[in-house]
């Protein structure tokens, strides 16, 4: 283990139990970062230290809560631009309570929940399809705590548009280039786009990649993962297009 990881692990964890610690944990990690001449590393190591002690009290495994969280991929580059979260009481949650959870999360008028399309008792998020005539829904319930995650109307021939969140929170927050957690995850793929442009094994790894370089991914250190695929808008109307805008779901300690 390189000096500098030694010192960032143990940041996390004096950072955590002391709040006297700061003063001395900067100097540990200026010295270090001096040890291998590079000064700048002391600054951008802090910086990470930050988000991820603030993106683990907001989403990380605390008693009595469960978070699951989903990030927005931009189409093009598959780079985080937005993200948000759910967190309530943990729970065992049948596929009635998630099916409820759908139902109620549909705006007025939206048809839904639809057909399970996820396992009949996921470890990770219930997901619903109502395939559309001319619309229908996608809906994603999280199997820890029975919270909507993901919503979506789905037009026939036309591109998808969230309904939930509501408001997305801004991709600085999680800490691009902070990840360090290389675990591997259980991986369940949810296509709703096209057939006409499928999916490929390249663009699934590369939207895991794109949450794995977060400082999301340690606060969280999902063990499994879902990746939501949906067909994009250029132009924010209805129009159909050839690319799909992914959505990665991750919640923390599924499946253990």
């Amino acid at each position: 283990m390189r000096p500098l990881l030694a010192s960032f692990i143990a940041v996390c964890c004096l950072a955590c139990s002391s709040p006297t610690a700061t003063a001395s944990v900067t100097d540990a990690l200026a010295a270090d970062a001096a040890s291998d001449g590079t000064g700048a590393d002391t600054g951008a190591t802090l910086e990470c230290v930050a988000i991820n002690q603030t993106l683990a009290g907001q989403t990380g495994i605390l008693p009595g809560r469960a978070c699951t969280a989903v990030v927005r991929l931009a189409v093009d580059t598959l780079a985080p631009d937005g993200w948000n979260f759910v967190c309530g009481a943990p729970k065992a949650v049948t596929e009635t309570d998630a099916r409820a959870a759908a139902t109620a999360g549909l705006p007025t008028g939206t048809p839904g929940p639809g057909t399970l399309v996820s396992a009949a008792s996921p470890t990770d998020v219930y997901v619903y399809r109502q395939g559309p005539t001319d619309f229908g829904s996608f809906s994603v319930v999280a199997a820890q705590s029975g919270l909507l995650v993901l919503g979506s109307y789905l037009g026939y021939s036309a591109a998808a548009k969230t309904y939930f969140p509501a408001t997305w929170r801004a991709a600085s927050e999680l800490g691009v280039g902070c990840g360090t957690e290389e675990a591997n995850v259980t991986t369940h793929v949810y296509d709703a786009a096209p057939d006409s442009f499928a999916a490929t094994q390249a663009e699934t790894d590369a939207a895991i990649a794109a949450v794995r370089a977060t400082a999301l991914w340690n606060a969280i250190v999902p063990m499994e993962v879902a990746l939501v695929r949906l067909q994009f808008s250029v132009d924010g109307s209805s129009k159909a297009t050839s690319k799909a805008q992914w959505y990665v779901i991750l919640g923390a300690g599924l499946g253990g």
